[in-house]
């Protein structure tokens, strides 16, 4: 699904950056994508239904992403203490990045839409920094895992 905006495209290479988690502990993303491929989604603000049902499917796959060599980190403009209570809270077994001011989401075309909303992008993001799937829909969060899992088991499929 393609939104007015211009979020990032497949074969676009991504800029680098640092964020703090939930814990305050800093992650770069080229460190994570020394050890594989990363999925990297921005959701617009905690403690909100369709987020948290979207961290929570995100979580409930972890597993699988893992299986598949890949790292799942999750980025919205929320603060550190917003961050762990969401994270406790939803028991999640990955990253949540506080990209407060949204200088990362505007960096990758996840920016704001009129009114209300910020985007929700899901990336696939290979180890050459270029970007391998994206995925929008602001309000269909299943999709994000179910088709970014697809595609990375054709991806493998194909490099068998």
């Amino acid at each position: 699904m393609r939104f007015w905006w211009r979020y990032l495209q497949p074969g676009d290479r991504v800029p680098d950056f640092e964020l703090p988690d939930q814990t305050g502990r800093l992650i770069r993303l080229t460190d994570c994508l020394a050890t594989g491929w990363v999925l990297l989604f921005f959701y617009p603000k905690d403690h909100t239904p369709i987020c948290h049902r979207e961290v929570c499917h995100f979580r409930d796959h972890w597993g699988q992403f893992q299986a598949l060599g890949v790292t799942v980190l999750g980025v919205s403009g929320d603060g550190l203490a917003s961050h762990g209570g969401f994270s406790a809270k939803n028991a999640l077994n990955y990253p949540l990045l506080s990209d407060e001011g949204g200088r990362v989401q505007k960096a990758y075309g996840v920016s704001m839409m009129p009114g209300f909303l910020k985007g929700r992008v899901t990336f696939i993001i290979d180890s050459e920094q270029q970007i391998r799937f994206a995925y929008a829909n602001l309000f269909r969060v299943r999709p994000h895992v179910e088709k970014a899992l697809a595609f990375l088991k054709r991806v493998q499929n194909e490099n068998v």
